[in-house]
């Protein structure tokens, strides 16, 4: 619902805004932009955690905010 309002809203719009969901545990520390821009050729991203001893929760899914990101 969320994506799919923002899909009517990219048209008419110069600006592209990304979006970043995180669990409700995870820590962001850091400017996240650099995600998009020095990764020009996704328009979905996503991160899962390997180490299951690991004390912080690191799952992130980015969406590029453009009509394929969003589609």
């Amino acid at each position: 619902a969320f994506l799919g309002a923002k899909l009517d809203e990219i048209d008419g719009q110069k600006r592209i805004s990304h979006f970043v969901f995180t669990d409700s545990d995870v820590a962001i520390v850091d400017d996240l932009r650099c995600i998009f821009e020095n990764y020009p050729q996704f328009h979905l991203a996503l991160t899962f955690r390997n180490n299951k001893n690991q004390p912080l929760n690191s799952g992130v899914i980015a969406v590029r905010g453009t009509r394929e990101g969003i589609l």
